[in-house]
Protein backbone atom coordinates (compact mmCIF):
# COMPACT_ATOMS: atom_id res chain seq x y z
CA UNK A 1 0.00 0.00 0.00
CA UNK A 2 1.70 3.26 -0.95
CA UNK A 3 2.50 5.81 2.10
CA UNK A 4 0.54 8.75 2.65
CA UNK A 5 2.89 11.81 3.15
CA UNK A 6 1.98 14.99 4.85
CA UNK A 7 2.12 18.62 3.54
CA UNK A 8 5.96 18.55 3.90
CA UNK A 9 6.07 15.10 2.57
CA UNK A 10 8.19 14.16 5.19
CA UNK A 11 5.71 12.18 7.10
CA UNK A 12 4.70 8.78 6.37
CA UNK A 13 1.35 7.18 7.19
CA UNK A 14 0.35 4.01 7.19
CA UNK A 15 -3.29 4.94 7.44
CA UNK A 16 -4.81 2.45 5.44
CA UNK A 17 -2.86 -0.67 6.49
CA UNK A 18 -4.38 0.37 10.41
CA UNK A 19 -7.65 0.59 8.85
CA UNK A 20 -7.58 -2.87 7.58
CA UNK A 21 -6.22 -4.44 10.66
CA UNK A 22 -8.83 -2.77 12.38
CA UNK A 23 -11.68 -4.18 10.01
CA UNK A 24 -10.49 -7.16 9.66
CA UNK A 25 -10.31 -8.02 13.98
CA UNK A 26 -14.02 -6.53 13.70
CA UNK A 27 -15.21 -8.87 11.00
CA UNK A 28 -13.60 -12.29 13.34
CA UNK A 29 -15.03 -10.58 16.60
CA UNK A 30 -18.79 -10.33 14.79
CA UNK A 31 -18.45 -13.80 13.04
CA UNK A 32 -16.98 -15.41 16.55
CA UNK A 33 -20.35 -14.24 18.20
CA UNK A 34 -22.26 -15.02 15.39
CA UNK A 35 -20.62 -18.81 15.93
CA UNK A 36 -20.73 -18.67 19.61
CA UNK A 37 -24.92 -17.15 19.21
CA UNK A 38 -25.17 -20.03 16.26
CA UNK A 39 -23.56 -22.76 18.52
CA UNK A 40 -25.42 -21.56 21.53
CA UNK A 41 -29.08 -21.82 19.65
CA UNK A 42 -28.39 -24.86 18.48
CA UNK A 43 -27.11 -26.65 21.32
CA UNK A 44 -30.54 -25.21 23.25
CA UNK A 45 -32.43 -26.03 20.30
CA UNK A 46 -35.69 -27.99 21.06
CA UNK A 47 -35.22 -29.95 17.11
CA UNK A 48 -32.49 -32.66 16.96
CA UNK A 49 -29.46 -31.05 14.22
CA UNK A 50 -27.21 -33.75 12.98
CA UNK A 51 -24.74 -33.72 10.71
CA UNK A 52 -23.83 -36.78 8.61
CA UNK A 53 -19.93 -37.71 6.42
CA UNK A 54 -20.68 -39.49 3.13
CA UNK A 55 -20.62 -42.89 4.78
CA UNK A 56 -23.56 -41.77 6.67
CA UNK A 57 -21.89 -41.45 9.84
CA UNK A 58 -22.53 -38.93 12.67
CA UNK A 59 -19.91 -36.22 13.04
CA UNK A 60 -22.10 -33.77 15.03
CA UNK A 61 -25.14 -34.73 16.87
CA UNK A 62 -27.03 -31.55 19.23
CA UNK A 63 -28.61 -32.63 22.95
CA UNK A 64 -31.49 -32.73 21.91
CA UNK A 65 -31.30 -36.20 20.62
CA UNK A 66 -30.60 -37.72 23.65
CA UNK A 67 -34.24 -36.33 25.04
CA UNK A 68 -35.83 -38.14 22.39
CA UNK A 69 -33.38 -41.52 21.37
CA UNK A 70 -31.69 -41.79 25.21
CA UNK A 71 -28.49 -41.68 23.70
CA UNK A 72 -25.73 -39.45 24.61
CA UNK A 73 -24.46 -36.95 21.77
CA UNK A 74 -20.95 -38.69 22.39
CA UNK A 75 -22.46 -42.37 21.63
CA UNK A 76 -23.65 -41.04 18.17
CA UNK A 77 -19.93 -39.92 17.26
CA UNK A 78 -18.43 -41.28 14.44
CA UNK A 79 -21.41 -44.37 14.00
CA UNK A 80 -24.39 -45.31 11.98
CA UNK A 81 -27.95 -45.72 12.88
CA UNK A 82 -27.67 -49.06 12.38
CA UNK A 83 -24.81 -49.28 14.00
CA UNK A 84 -26.32 -47.49 17.02
CA UNK A 85 -28.95 -50.38 16.69
CA UNK A 86 -31.61 -48.40 15.76
CA UNK A 87 -34.67 -50.52 14.28
CA UNK A 88 -34.91 -51.77 10.99
CA UNK A 89 -37.28 -49.87 9.12
CA UNK A 90 -35.97 -46.37 10.66
CA UNK A 91 -32.73 -47.36 9.08
CA UNK A 92 -34.01 -48.11 5.95
CA UNK A 93 -35.60 -44.60 5.85
CA UNK A 94 -32.93 -42.90 7.03
CA UNK A 95 -29.99 -44.28 4.61
CA UNK A 96 -32.27 -43.81 1.86
CA UNK A 97 -33.01 -40.23 2.09
CA UNK A 98 -29.25 -39.58 3.11
CA UNK A 99 -28.12 -41.60 -0.20
CA UNK A 100 -30.60 -39.23 -2.20
CA UNK A 101 -28.83 -36.32 -0.91
CA UNK A 102 -25.41 -37.23 -1.98
CA UNK A 103 -26.87 -38.52 -5.50
CA UNK A 104 -28.56 -35.00 -5.95
CA UNK A 105 -25.19 -33.33 -4.93
CA UNK A 106 -26.46 -29.39 -5.68
CA UNK A 107 -30.24 -30.27 -5.84
CA UNK A 108 -32.73 -29.22 -3.81
CA UNK A 109 -33.02 -30.48 -0.08
CA UNK A 110 -35.28 -33.68 1.19
CA UNK A 111 -37.82 -33.58 3.74
CA UNK A 112 -39.58 -36.33 4.82
CA UNK A 113 -41.43 -38.13 7.30
CA UNK A 114 -41.02 -41.33 10.05
CA UNK A 115 -41.94 -42.77 13.10
CA UNK A 116 -40.22 -41.88 15.94
CA UNK A 117 -37.41 -44.81 17.72
CA UNK A 118 -39.79 -44.93 20.78
CA UNK A 119 -43.44 -43.74 22.09
CA UNK A 120 -45.33 -43.92 18.83
CA UNK A 121 -44.60 -40.63 17.92
CA UNK A 122 -43.84 -38.49 14.51
CA UNK A 123 -40.89 -36.43 13.64
CA UNK A 124 -40.63 -34.43 10.43
CA UNK A 125 -36.66 -34.48 8.99
CA UNK A 126 -35.16 -31.98 6.55
CA UNK A 127 -31.72 -32.84 5.19
CA UNK A 128 -29.51 -30.33 3.49
CA UNK A 129 -26.35 -30.82 1.60
CA UNK A 130 -22.96 -29.15 2.34
CA UNK A 131 -20.02 -28.59 0.08
CA UNK A 132 -16.23 -27.94 0.74
CA UNK A 133 -14.22 -24.76 -1.08
CA UNK A 134 -13.78 -27.20 -4.09
CA UNK A 135 -17.61 -27.83 -4.59
CA UNK A 136 -17.51 -31.27 -3.74
CA UNK A 137 -20.19 -32.86 -0.72
CA UNK A 138 -18.53 -32.53 2.59
CA UNK A 139 -21.10 -33.76 4.56
CA UNK A 140 -25.44 -33.59 5.01
CA UNK A 141 -26.89 -31.73 7.53
CA UNK A 142 -30.20 -33.15 9.00
CA UNK A 143 -32.93 -30.97 11.31
CA UNK A 144 -35.56 -33.05 13.00
CA UNK A 145 -38.28 -32.03 14.77
CA UNK A 146 -41.56 -33.80 16.82
CA UNK A 147 -44.21 -33.85 15.08
CA UNK A 148 -47.23 -35.90 17.17
CA UNK A 149 -48.98 -33.55 18.09
CA UNK A 150 -49.98 -31.90 14.45
CA UNK A 151 -49.87 -35.38 12.80
CA UNK A 152 -52.44 -36.75 15.70
CA UNK A 153 -54.47 -33.31 14.88
CA UNK A 154 -54.37 -33.98 11.49
CA UNK A 155 -55.59 -37.89 12.16
CA UNK A 156 -58.39 -35.84 14.84
CA UNK A 157 -59.16 -34.20 11.42
CA UNK A 158 -59.36 -36.89 9.18
CA UNK A 159 -60.96 -39.13 11.47
CA UNK A 160 -63.97 -36.40 11.66
CA UNK A 161 -64.19 -35.61 8.27
CA UNK A 162 -64.77 -39.35 7.12
CA UNK A 163 -66.70 -40.44 10.64
CA UNK A 164 -70.60 -39.77 11.53
CA UNK A 165 -70.72 -37.96 14.50
CA UNK A 166 -73.75 -39.22 16.19
CA UNK A 167 -73.26 -42.81 15.67
CA UNK A 168 -69.70 -43.54 14.95
CA UNK A 169 -69.96 -45.05 12.15
CA UNK A 170 -68.13 -44.14 8.77
CA UNK A 171 -70.13 -41.05 7.18
CA UNK A 172 -70.86 -41.38 2.85
CA UNK A 173 -67.24 -39.50 2.53
CA UNK A 174 -65.44 -42.41 4.57
CA UNK A 175 -67.34 -45.09 2.95
CA UNK A 176 -66.48 -43.98 -0.71
CA UNK A 177 -63.08 -43.39 0.46
CA UNK A 178 -63.11 -47.26 1.88
CA UNK A 179 -65.57 -49.03 -0.54
CA UNK A 180 -63.02 -47.32 -3.51
CA UNK A 181 -59.99 -48.93 -1.66
CA UNK A 182 -61.77 -52.19 -1.75
CA UNK A 183 -62.91 -52.22 -5.17
CA UNK A 184 -58.98 -51.68 -6.39
CA UNK A 185 -58.28 -55.03 -4.24
CA UNK A 186 -60.99 -56.84 -5.89
CA UNK A 187 -60.13 -56.11 -9.58
CA UNK A 188 -57.08 -57.00 -8.93
CA UNK A 189 -57.52 -60.03 -7.18
CA UNK A 190 -60.17 -60.91 -9.08
CA UNK A 191 -62.50 -61.03 -5.94
CA UNK A 192 -66.24 -60.22 -4.70
CA UNK A 193 -67.97 -58.00 -2.16
CA UNK A 194 -71.70 -57.11 -1.83
CA UNK A 195 -73.76 -53.43 -0.78
CA UNK A 196 -76.53 -53.73 1.51
CA UNK A 197 -78.13 -50.46 1.66
CA UNK A 198 -80.59 -50.17 4.80
CA UNK A 199 -83.23 -47.58 5.22
CA UNK A 200 -84.93 -47.14 8.86
CA UNK A 201 -88.45 -47.39 8.42
CA UNK A 202 -90.51 -44.76 10.11
CA UNK A 203 -88.43 -42.33 11.00
CA UNK A 204 -90.59 -39.90 10.70
CA UNK A 205 -93.11 -41.25 13.13
CA UNK A 206 -90.33 -42.04 15.57
CA UNK A 207 -89.46 -38.19 15.72
CA UNK A 208 -92.67 -37.11 15.24
CA UNK A 209 -94.32 -39.43 18.46
CA UNK A 210 -91.27 -39.34 20.14
CA UNK A 211 -89.19 -36.59 19.78
CA UNK A 212 -85.77 -36.16 18.02
CA UNK A 213 -83.71 -37.31 21.02
CA UNK A 214 -85.59 -40.73 20.81
CA UNK A 215 -84.80 -40.55 17.01
CA UNK A 216 -81.48 -40.04 17.73
CA UNK A 217 -81.38 -43.17 19.67
CA UNK A 218 -83.16 -45.51 17.13
CA UNK A 219 -80.15 -44.55 14.51
CA UNK A 220 -77.49 -45.47 17.22
CA UNK A 221 -79.81 -48.81 18.00
CA UNK A 222 -79.91 -48.97 14.62
CA UNK A 223 -75.83 -48.65 14.57
CA UNK A 224 -75.21 -51.05 17.02
CA UNK A 225 -77.61 -54.08 15.62
CA UNK A 226 -75.00 -53.48 12.18
CA UNK A 227 -71.96 -53.84 14.22
CA UNK A 228 -73.11 -57.00 15.99
CA UNK A 229 -74.89 -58.21 12.76
CA UNK A 230 -71.28 -57.61 10.28
CA UNK A 231 -67.50 -58.58 10.89
CA UNK A 232 -64.73 -56.18 11.31
CA UNK A 233 -63.37 -56.62 8.00
CA UNK A 234 -67.01 -55.28 6.50
CA UNK A 235 -67.33 -51.94 5.91
CA UNK A 236 -70.46 -50.03 7.69
CA UNK A 237 -71.29 -46.37 7.59
CA UNK A 238 -74.38 -44.32 8.09
CA UNK A 239 -74.05 -42.37 4.30
CA UNK A 240 -77.91 -40.49 5.06
CA UNK A 241 -80.52 -39.35 7.28
CA UNK A 242 -81.77 -42.75 8.29
CA UNK A 243 -80.27 -44.93 5.50
CA UNK A 244 -76.94 -46.93 6.26
CA UNK A 245 -74.94 -49.33 3.58
CA UNK A 246 -72.33 -52.24 3.96
CA UNK A 247 -69.80 -53.24 2.07
CA UNK A 248 -69.56 -57.30 2.39
CA UNK A 249 -65.87 -57.86 1.61
CA UNK A 250 -65.22 -61.40 0.32
CA UNK A 251 -69.23 -62.65 0.81
CA UNK A 252 -69.78 -66.50 1.99
CA UNK A 253 -71.62 -68.29 -0.44
CA UNK A 254 -74.45 -68.14 -2.76
CA UNK A 255 -77.19 -67.30 -0.05
CA UNK A 256 -75.35 -64.31 1.56
CA UNK A 257 -78.48 -62.43 1.06
CA UNK A 258 -80.73 -64.69 3.15
CA UNK A 259 -78.11 -65.02 5.64
CA UNK A 260 -77.71 -61.45 6.41
CA UNK A 261 -81.12 -60.24 6.14
CA UNK A 262 -81.99 -63.19 8.88
CA UNK A 263 -79.28 -61.91 10.94
CA UNK A 264 -80.43 -58.40 11.12
CA UNK A 265 -83.84 -59.16 11.40
CA UNK A 266 -83.10 -61.71 14.38
CA UNK A 267 -80.90 -59.07 15.75
CA UNK A 268 -83.47 -56.58 15.28
CA UNK A 269 -86.53 -59.46 16.89
CA UNK A 270 -83.94 -59.31 20.35
CA UNK A 271 -83.74 -55.92 20.42
CA UNK A 272 -87.73 -55.05 19.99
CA UNK A 273 -88.01 -57.76 22.45
CA UNK A 274 -85.67 -55.95 25.04
CA UNK A 275 -86.96 -52.68 24.78
CA UNK A 276 -90.00 -50.86 25.87
CA UNK A 277 -90.41 -48.11 23.76
CA UNK A 278 -93.61 -47.47 21.97
CA UNK A 279 -92.26 -48.40 18.95
CA UNK A 280 -90.44 -51.37 16.94
CA UNK A 281 -87.48 -50.89 14.60
CA UNK A 282 -87.77 -52.19 11.04
CA UNK A 283 -85.58 -51.85 8.13
CA UNK A 284 -86.11 -51.65 4.26
CA UNK A 285 -83.09 -53.62 2.49
CA UNK A 286 -81.57 -53.69 -0.68
CA UNK A 287 -78.36 -55.73 -1.58
CA UNK A 288 -76.40 -55.97 -5.29
CA UNK A 289 -73.11 -58.11 -5.89
CA UNK A 290 -69.94 -56.69 -7.88
CA UNK A 291 -69.51 -59.21 -11.03
CA UNK A 292 -65.61 -58.36 -12.46
CA UNK A 293 -67.39 -59.11 -15.72
CA UNK A 294 -69.62 -56.24 -15.90
CA UNK A 295 -67.46 -53.99 -13.84
CA UNK A 296 -69.45 -51.35 -11.96
CA UNK A 297 -68.72 -47.85 -9.91
CA UNK A 298 -69.20 -47.88 -6.10
CA UNK A 299 -71.74 -44.91 -6.88
CA UNK A 300 -73.46 -47.56 -9.58
CA UNK A 301 -73.50 -49.72 -7.12
CA UNK A 302 -75.31 -47.72 -4.71
CA UNK A 303 -77.53 -46.60 -6.34
CA UNK A 304 -78.51 -50.09 -7.93
CA UNK A 305 -79.21 -51.10 -3.78
CA UNK A 306 -80.96 -47.93 -3.22
CA UNK A 307 -83.14 -49.05 -5.89
CA UNK A 308 -83.66 -52.15 -4.38
CA UNK A 309 -84.35 -51.04 -1.33
CA UNK A 310 -86.75 -48.69 -2.22
CA UNK A 311 -88.62 -52.02 -3.80
CA UNK A 312 -88.47 -53.67 -1.11
CA UNK A 313 -90.07 -50.87 1.42
CA UNK A 314 -92.88 -50.46 -1.19
CA UNK A 315 -93.81 -54.15 -1.77
CA UNK A 316 -91.46 -55.86 1.27
CA UNK A 317 -89.70 -57.95 -0.98
CA UNK A 318 -88.71 -57.66 -4.30
CA UNK A 319 -84.78 -58.12 -4.59
CA UNK A 320 -82.23 -59.19 -7.27
CA UNK A 321 -79.27 -61.48 -7.03
CA UNK A 322 -76.25 -62.23 -9.06
CA UNK A 323 -76.13 -66.02 -9.69
CA UNK A 324 -73.89 -68.30 -12.02
CA UNK A 325 -75.74 -69.25 -15.01
CA UNK A 326 -75.73 -72.73 -16.39
CA UNK A 327 -74.69 -71.25 -20.04
CA UNK A 328 -70.64 -70.69 -20.08
CA UNK A 329 -70.38 -69.61 -16.62
CA UNK A 330 -71.33 -66.45 -16.64
CA UNK A 331 -73.59 -64.20 -14.64
CA UNK A 332 -76.93 -63.55 -14.80
CA UNK A 333 -79.62 -61.53 -13.18
CA UNK A 334 -82.61 -63.21 -11.43
CA UNK A 335 -85.46 -61.82 -9.51
CA UNK A 336 -86.71 -63.48 -6.62
CA UNK A 337 -88.71 -62.42 -3.43
CA UNK A 338 -88.11 -62.26 0.21
CA UNK A 339 -91.11 -61.43 1.79
CA UNK A 340 -91.36 -60.29 5.44
CA UNK A 341 -94.78 -59.57 7.68
CA UNK A 342 -94.62 -56.30 9.27
CA UNK A 343 -93.50 -55.68 12.62
CA UNK A 344 -90.78 -58.50 12.05
CA UNK A 345 -93.55 -60.97 12.04
CA UNK A 346 -93.25 -64.55 10.40
CA UNK A 347 -96.20 -66.32 9.82
CA UNK A 348 -96.81 -69.36 11.27
CA UNK A 349 -95.93 -72.70 9.07
CA UNK A 350 -99.98 -74.31 8.01
CA UNK A 351 -100.21 -76.93 5.72
CA UNK A 352 -103.18 -76.60 3.17
CA UNK A 353 -103.99 -79.50 0.82
CA UNK A 354 -102.33 -76.87 -1.86
CA UNK A 355 -99.22 -75.29 -0.20
CA UNK A 356 -97.68 -74.25 2.99
CA UNK A 357 -96.86 -70.90 4.32
CA UNK A 358 -93.59 -69.59 4.79
CA UNK A 359 -93.53 -65.72 5.07
CA UNK A 360 -96.93 -63.33 4.29
CA UNK A 361 -96.69 -59.63 3.71
CA UNK A 362 -98.54 -56.90 1.89
CA UNK A 363 -96.02 -57.54 -0.87
CA UNK A 364 -97.08 -60.79 -1.63
CA UNK A 365 -95.96 -64.43 0.24
CA UNK A 366 -93.26 -67.79 -0.13
CA UNK A 367 -94.51 -71.03 0.08
CA UNK A 368 -93.36 -74.47 -0.17
CA UNK A 369 -94.98 -76.76 -2.10
CA UNK A 370 -95.42 -81.01 -3.74
CA UNK A 371 -95.19 -79.30 -7.37
CA UNK A 372 -93.17 -76.77 -8.93
CA UNK A 373 -94.85 -73.16 -9.47
CA UNK A 374 -94.13 -71.88 -13.16
CA UNK A 375 -92.26 -68.91 -13.22
CA UNK A 376 -94.77 -65.80 -14.26
CA UNK A 377 -98.12 -68.03 -13.90
CA UNK A 378 -100.39 -65.95 -12.25
CA UNK A 379 -102.51 -67.62 -9.38
CA UNK A 380 -105.55 -66.28 -7.67
CA UNK A 381 -104.75 -66.93 -3.97
CA UNK A 382 -107.39 -68.00 -1.63
CA UNK A 383 -106.61 -67.11 2.06
CA UNK A 384 -108.67 -67.85 4.91
CA UNK A 385 -107.58 -66.75 8.58
CA UNK A 386 -108.89 -68.82 11.68
CA UNK A 387 -112.03 -69.50 9.42
CA UNK A 388 -113.92 -66.56 9.57
CA UNK A 389 -112.08 -64.10 7.46
CA UNK A 390 -111.21 -64.37 3.71
CA UNK A 391 -108.96 -62.85 1.21
CA UNK A 392 -108.85 -63.41 -2.30
CA UNK A 393 -105.76 -61.83 -3.84
CA UNK A 394 -104.03 -62.37 -7.54
CA UNK A 395 -100.33 -63.25 -7.18
CA UNK A 396 -97.67 -64.02 -9.98
CA UNK A 397 -94.64 -66.41 -9.34
CA UNK A 398 -91.44 -64.69 -9.60
CA UNK A 399 -89.48 -67.64 -8.10
CA UNK A 400 -89.71 -71.06 -8.14
CA UNK A 401 -86.95 -73.53 -7.01
CA UNK A 402 -86.29 -77.06 -6.02
CA UNK A 403 -85.08 -77.29 -2.89
CA UNK A 404 -84.26 -81.11 -2.37
CA UNK A 405 -86.60 -84.03 0.11
CA UNK A 406 -88.91 -83.26 2.47
CA UNK A 407 -86.54 -85.50 4.80
CA UNK A 408 -84.25 -87.96 4.26
CA UNK A 409 -86.88 -90.82 6.24
CA UNK A 410 -89.37 -90.06 3.39
CA UNK A 411 -89.32 -91.46 0.09
CA UNK A 412 -87.15 -89.80 -2.63
CA UNK A 413 -90.46 -87.04 -3.64
CA UNK A 414 -88.83 -83.78 -4.01
CA UNK A 415 -90.46 -80.30 -2.31
CA UNK A 416 -90.73 -77.16 -3.84
CA UNK A 417 -90.28 -73.12 -2.97
CA UNK A 418 -91.91 -70.31 -4.42
CA UNK A 419 -92.48 -66.46 -4.25
CA UNK A 420 -95.81 -64.95 -5.76
CA UNK A 421 -95.84 -60.88 -5.71
CA UNK A 422 -99.28 -59.90 -5.34
CA UNK A 423 -100.46 -57.65 -8.45
CA UNK A 424 -103.52 -55.67 -9.06
CA UNK A 425 -103.66 -54.02 -5.14
CA UNK A 426 -105.88 -51.42 -4.49
CA UNK A 427 -105.88 -49.39 -1.32
CA UNK A 428 -108.76 -52.02 0.16
CA UNK A 429 -107.00 -54.98 -0.74
CA UNK A 430 -104.04 -53.40 0.76
CA UNK A 431 -106.13 -52.60 4.07
CA UNK A 432 -107.13 -55.77 4.40
CA UNK A 433 -103.81 -57.64 3.90
CA UNK A 434 -102.26 -55.26 6.29
CA UNK A 435 -105.22 -56.13 9.05
CA UNK A 436 -104.81 -59.23 8.83
CA UNK A 437 -101.08 -59.41 9.20
CA UNK A 438 -101.57 -57.77 12.18
CA UNK A 439 -104.25 -60.32 13.63
CA UNK A 440 -101.98 -62.67 12.61
CA UNK A 441 -99.06 -61.28 14.76
CA UNK A 442 -101.11 -60.42 17.62
CA UNK A 443 -100.14 -62.31 20.50
CA UNK A 444 -102.00 -64.15 23.29
CA UNK A 445 -103.88 -66.12 20.28
CA UNK A 446 -103.06 -68.91 18.63
CA UNK A 447 -103.86 -67.70 14.55
CA UNK A 448 -103.93 -69.92 11.50
CA UNK A 449 -103.30 -69.12 8.01
CA UNK A 450 -104.13 -71.90 5.27
CA UNK A 451 -104.04 -70.60 1.44
CA UNK A 452 -105.11 -72.29 -1.92
CA UNK A 453 -103.98 -71.34 -5.00
CA UNK A 454 -105.93 -71.79 -8.56
CA UNK A 455 -104.26 -70.51 -11.43
CA UNK A 456 -106.10 -68.09 -13.03
CA UNK A 457 -106.92 -68.36 -17.08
Amino acid sequence: MAPILDEDGEVELLIFSLLDVTERRRAEEALHRREQEFKALVENAPDIVQRFDRELRHIYINPAAERVTGISPQAFMGKTHRELGFPENLVSIWNRALQEVIKRGREKVIEFEMPMDRGGGYMEARLVPEFSKDGSLESVLAISRDITDRKKLEEKLHTASITDELTGLLNRRGFLIFAQKQLEIVRRNKKAFSILYLDLDEMKKINDEFGHKEGDQALIDISTILKKTFRASDIIARIGGDEFTVLITDPRGPAIEKTVAQHIQDHLRIHNEQTEKGYRLSGSMGMVHYDSEQPSSIDELLARADELMYEHKQHRGLKREMIPSSRGGKKEERLYERYEAEDNFSAELVVSDSAVVKNISIGGLSVRTSQRLTKNTIYKIRMLCNHNEELSPKGMVVWSSLMGKVSEKEAAEPYYEAGLRFIELNDSLISSLRKMIIGLSASGEKRKLVIGLTASG
